[in-house]
């Protein structure tokens, strides 16, 4: 990739960046799906069942972290569109960032109630704004001619801009760093004070000659043999003052159940 190259992905990723990070941050205060998240969950339940056995198999316990990195990387070459769009066609790049944040928005649909959607909604609105911001070109007199990012945009412009703009999106991004860090330490120590009840009778022991057929074994797993592989992106945390088991449907007397 030439130098030229990087200046419209050098916009593009101003552009997404910051409205990645405000849109993971406002996802903290609500307590809801950040975009990103909801996309990845999105593309989860969709993908036909031999593609998730292909990952399961292929990336063992990395198929998150390999669907991650394929939406990072879709979100570059996405950058360097908007960036392109951005020097030649303005409209186009700001169309391109409503669209993604329609893809966002809708992703979110059916997860967390009304509040999914303001993350992205936020996220999008953010971006277009820095879109705006690191694109306008300033009125300039007198100024030696300087290599143009965009016509009448001058690379220090757009470096003094797009620092602004980083540093914002990081002030936003440490503050929702410190909400998630808060309620995940709230919701540990919650699951902390949890005692299990004492069964009433123990199962009984498994001889060391049990066996389940078929070329399956051991029988038992050793602790430390046991992984996770499931669809999640990130692990449910669950407030369990708020948490409810709504019994109703076919039943003669539908109820409600808190965790106590």
């Amino acid at each position: 990739m030439t130098a030229r190259s990087f200046r419209p992905l050098g916009i593009g990723l101003v552009v997404f960046a910051t409205g990645i990070v405000v849109g993971w941050s406002v996802a903290q205060f609500l307590g809801a799906t950040d975009p990103i998240g909801a996309v990845g969950s999105r593309v989860i339940d969709h993908v036909p069942a031999s593609v998730k056995n292909w990952a399961i198999s292929t990336f063992g316990t990395s198929d998150k972290v390999a669907l991650e990195v394929g939406i990072v990387v879709l979100l570059l070459l996405v950058s360097f569109a908007v960036g392109v769009a951005a020097r030649r066609r303005p409209p186009a790049a700001q169309g391109i960032v409503v669209a993604m944040g329609v893809v966002g928005m809708l992703s979110a649909k059916g997860t967390d109630g009304i509040g999914a959607y303001v993350p992205a909604l936020v996220g999008t609105i953010v971006s277009l704004l820095a879109l705006w911001f690191v694109t306008n070109p300033p009125v300039t007199r007198g100024r030696r001619p300087e290599p143009e990012l965009v016509p009448g945009l001058q690379r220090r412009d757009f470096m003094i801009r797009a620092s602004a703009v980083g540093a914002a999106t990081a002030t936003v991004g440490a503050i929702g760093f410190g909400v998630r860090s808060g309620r995940v330490t709230q919701l540990n120590e919650a699951a902390a004070k949890i005692k299990l009840p004492t069964p009433e009778s123990a199962a009984p022991v498994v001889g060391a000659d049990a066996a389940i057929g078929r070329g399956v074994e051991p029988f038992i797993t050793p602790n430390d043999s046991f992984y996770r592989i499931d669809t999640a992106l990130s692990v449910p945390r669950i407030d369990l003052a708020d948490w409810r088991l709504r019994i109703d449907g076919m039943v003669d007397r539908p109820l409600t159940l808190n965790f106590d």
